[in-house]
């Protein structure tokens, strides 16, 4: 009787090309037999890698054709070795009913990554459609407001002239040119720079977090960095490097400026390790699992383990 396939792990529409990371847990795979076998063979870790980045790439994401010539060609591997190594290359990857294989570790980060990058560029795309609504009709208020009636007394040879259009023209093109700016411009008013309040809540709200606990984190921040600059680029980096949870990336980041050299770095409280674990659902989960979630988000340093 044929061994009936699983169902394929990651979603067909699941594609992450356009992402340059890949997500790697350090000491998960340090301690996995596949990476310990590379202690004897060097060069099964060079094909391991080139596997790990193709199957990031692919879609389904996470996945790859069960061809040996297709994998040979992405391992990197030259072909008449590809048989001897294949077997330890392949090692926990699954094949699916698609007829692809699928690695377990990345099947369980793709969709993550996926759901939150969608989610991302909608509340982008929705903020970006709310701007140009906006500047349609501020520039339709401006024309209207600057726009000269017909001279009911002209003079010969006259002719009506629209003042400021010209500036008009010049100010729409500026505004086109810098709408990120303008989106990101502080609510006190300031449009001379962007400000971590306008930026941070959309890269805050668009992962999860409700707009009263993004608020509390930027004040946060800010209090503790004291530097609207730096924490501004963090949120950019954030976007930049499409992190699944910002708020774990940004925490962690200015925890470790704010204790650069200093003799130890502060422990998180109760409550924000509290945090942490209601936010990964991992409030009931054994130590191992949570330890390992805590080096996937670099907070190793700030979350001492209480024994």
């Amino acid at each position: 009787m044929t061994k009936r396939l699983p169902r394929p792990l990651t979603d067909e529409a699941c594609d992450l090309s356009g992402y340059s990371y890949l997500p790697l847990e350090i000491e998960r795979l340090r301690r996995s037999l596949t990476w310990a076998m590379c202690r004897q063979r060097p060069e099964l870790a060079f094909y391991l890698i080139n596997l790990w980045m193709a199957a990031w790439h692919s879609r389904p994401a996470a996945s790859l054709e069960d061809d040996d010539s297709i994998l040979s060609n992405l391992a990197m591997c030259d072909p008449a070795r590809w048989s001897e190594v294949r077997a330890e290359c392949l090692r926990g990857w699954i094949k699916c009913s698609d007829r692809r294989l699928y690695h377990p570790f990345l099947s369980l980060k793709a969709p993550e990554v996926w759901t939150h990058s969608e989610r991302f560029r909608r509340a982008q795309s929705e903020k970006g459609k709310k701007s140009a609504l906006a500047r349609l009709k501020n520039k339709g208020n401006s024309d209207n407001h600057g726009s000269t009636p017909d001279d009911p007394h002209p003079s010969h040879g006259s002719a009506r002239v629209q003042p400021n259009s010209t500036n008009r023209r010049e100010e729409n093109k500026k505004k086109s040119a810098t709408d990120v700016t303008a989106d990101a411009a502080s609510s006190e008013g300031s449009t001379a720079k962007p400000s971590p309040w306008t930026f941070g809540l959309s890269i805050l709200t668009a992962a999860g977090c409700t707009e009263r606990q993004a608020r509390g984190l930027v004040g946060k921040w800010r209090k503790e960095l004291h530097d609207d600059s730096r924490l501004m680029s963090l949120f950019l980096a954030a976007q930049d490097k499409s992190v699944v949870d910002p708020a774990a990336y940004i925490a962690a980041a200015v925890t470790k400026g704010n204790n650069a050299g200093a003799a130890s770095p502060s422990e998180l409280s109760a409550a924000e390790k509290r945090r942490y674990l209601e936010k990964w659902k991992m409030t009931r989960a054994a130590w191992p699992e949570v330890a390992d979630r805590i080096a996937a988000e670099g907070l190793q340093d700030v979350w001492h383990r209480v024994s």
